[in-house]
């Protein structure tokens, strides 16, 4: 009985049960019919002697049975081999029904069977009673329902099947009829489900492999004491022969090259700025980082590996001065970066000592913001940089993008700072208005970030992340204008800044700004200082949401865990919203 072993050991033994009774009546198949005793000894036994006679369809149908026993067998394989693969591969492991799989297995051996039987037998009645002896055998196997099958040799008996394994009899019954007919229109349909089921295993044997490699990485990444071992591990493949690309020298180099040397990794998808290009670039020229024994690496994660993005890659590559990996990073590699270090496909750079431990989990946003002064990109330098006196988010935020304002924030002049992403019928309004009261408001400058938008964004998105690495305190009065910007063009359609030089005075929702300079008629006065009148009748017009929320994007460093209402003191709900930007 064969009830209690797994579906795997029924298939292989009923496959083996096949070759003895195979390999046993073969012999007896190939004897001449003219040697009376063997050919009486067949007959004995029910066997055809076929021999060299000039039955070609019973030959043709042995080869089609044995290219079809071939193909079993390696379905077999196949399918045990998905067996011994852990069950931890997301989707495509639990999608996959391997018992099904088996119960198909099962069915071309027993139909096998029945088609050796009918080619060496005497009669079709042979075929009807060995149909009867495999009924009988598969109805120990251990399945569950019972369902009456009517079968198309004039048989009716009653199997303990399932569904799916009924279906399947039926199927090589109406294949098998007789001696050989349709035996390689089935072989093909067997054919088609073996390559589909392959193909499902050798994703699953890439993602099994995979999975260990990640392991290694992981666990050489707790013990690691070498820089060297990091590098090789996370960017040397078994045919790279522990060896990386040196831009400038169009060359690859060994990894020894990085043996005390305190290693930026700068990583990002290929699309990576020529904005964060131009700015590595320049911190690759500064004596610091040449006498420091620093070293730059280029870290290209990519989603698909194929012609399109290995050409662009190349591309990239060839803009640059330090290094990269040979070729785009391994998916194990690309895994640990994303999990380990939080890569989300925005350009970060991961510092890393001598001894391959994290010096610092994201550099980009200094860099972006201070530059060489940054030096050496360390988190503790990062905090002196931001919690010196004198800091402006203002000057910080826009100076860079917008290099011509320096002069209106020295002159002390008025500037208007706003944007929207999906609102421009607001910004146009705005417009209006600023040229309606122009005669008002004396020397200003007005700047739409739409022209410099992803710029402008990623610059303040940078602030935020040193932000919350220096302090995740969001009660302090930076913080707050930082998040109130964000937040603004992230959920209300938009911001509009105020500022006399680089003191901020109104930091608002673009639809309130707007609200407020559609009412210039009542408050504009020009004995009166503008900032100062479009301040009070703000605050006597604009009534606060009593709900008070802010949003903070993901690259920000330390994520508090729990923040309390700036109003009210209480504990403020946490909502996870993903966006794309397209």
């Amino acid at each position: 009985m064969l009830s209690s072993f797994s579906w795997d050991a029924k298939a292989v033994l009923t496959l083996l049960a096949l070759s003895v009774y195979y390999a046993e009546h073969w012999r007896l198949t190939q004897i001449e019919e003219s040697d009376d005793l063997l050919s009486l000894t067949a007959m004995l036994r029910g066997s055809h002697a076929i021999g060299k006679s000039s039955d070609t369809q019973r030959i043709k149908a042995f080869v089609a049975l044995n290219n079809l026993i071939k193909l079993t067998l390696e379905f077999t394989k196949c399918a045990v081999e998905f067996v011994s693969y852990p069950r931890d591969f997301g989707e495509i492991s639990a999608s996959i029904d391997i018992s099904a799989r088996f119960y198909y297995i099962i069915v071309i051996i027993l139909g096998c069977s029945v088609q050796f039987s009918g080619l060496i037998s005497m009669s079709n009645e042979y075929v009807i009673t060995l149909t009867l002896l495999l009924t009988t055998f598969v109805n120990r196997l251990g399945f569950n329902s019972k369902l009456s099958l009517s079968l198309s040799l004039s048989l009716s008996l009653s199997l303990s099947l399932s569904d799916c394994f009924t279906s399947m009899l039926n199927l090589f019954l109406d294949y098998f009829r007789f001696l050989g007919q349709n035996l390689w229109t089935f072989s093909d349909q067997v054919t088609k489900k073996y390559e589909s089921f392959k193909k499902e295993v050798e994703y699953l044997r890439e993602k099994h492999a995979e999975q260990i490699s990640y392991e290694k990485i992981k666990k050489l990444s707790k013990h690691c004491t070498d820089i060297v071992e990091l590098m090789a591990a996370l960017f040397c493949t078994k045919h790279d022969f522990l060896t990386v690309y040196h831009c400038s020298k169009r060359t690859t180099v060994t990894v020894e090259k990085f043996r005390n040397k305190i290693v930026m990794l700068l990583i990002s998808d290929l699309d990576l700025s020529d904005e964060d290009l131009k700015t590595i670039t320049s911190i690759y020229s500064e004596s610091n980082i040449q006498r420091s024994n620093y070293k730059i690496m280029w870290v290209p994660i990519v989603e698909e590996h194929n012609e399109v993005t290995q050409k662009k890659f190349l591309e990239k590559r060839s803009k640059m001065r330090w290094y990269t990996s040979n070729s785009m990073v391994s998916k194990p590699a690309a895994k640990f970066i994303r999990k380990k270090w939080q890569f989300r496909q925005q350009t970060k750079v991961v510092v890393l000592n001598r001894q391959g431990k994290v010096e610092n989990m994201d550099a980009m946003a200094m860099i972006r913001l201070w530059g060489q002064e940054a030096f050496p990109f360390t988190e503790s330098k990062g905090k002196e940089l931001w919690n010196k006196q004198g800091i402006n988010w203002f000057k910080l935020v826009v100076n860079m993008v917008f290099p011509d304002v320096e002069k209106s924030i020295e002159g002390e002049e008025l500037i208007f700072l706003y944007g929207s992403d999906e609102d421009p019928q607001t910004v146009q309004k705005i417009e209006k208005y600023l040229s309606e009261i122009n005669g008002y408001i004396g020397s200003y400058k007005v700047i739409n970030i739409s022209t410099k938008r992803e710029q402008f964004l990623t610059r303040l998105e940078s602030c935020l992340s040193l932000k919350m690495q220096a302090s995740s305190d969001v009660y302090d009065s930076l913080a707050q204008e930082l998040l109130q910007l964000y937040t603004s063009y992230k959920q209300f359609g938009g911001f509009a800044v105020i500022a006399r030089g680089s003191r901020v005075v109104v930091n608002t929702r673009l639809m309130d700004f707007e609200t407020v300079l559609s009412q210039h008629q009542m408050w504009v006065k020009a004995a009166q200082p503008f900032e100062a009148a479009f301040k009070r009748h703000y605050d006597e017009v604009i009534k606060k949401p009593r709900r008070h929320h802010f949003y903070i994007p993901s690259v920000a460093g330390n994520m508090p865990e729990n923040i309390k209402c700036a109003k009210c003191s209480r504990y403020m709900k946490t909502a996870v919203s993903f966006e794309c930007c397209h």
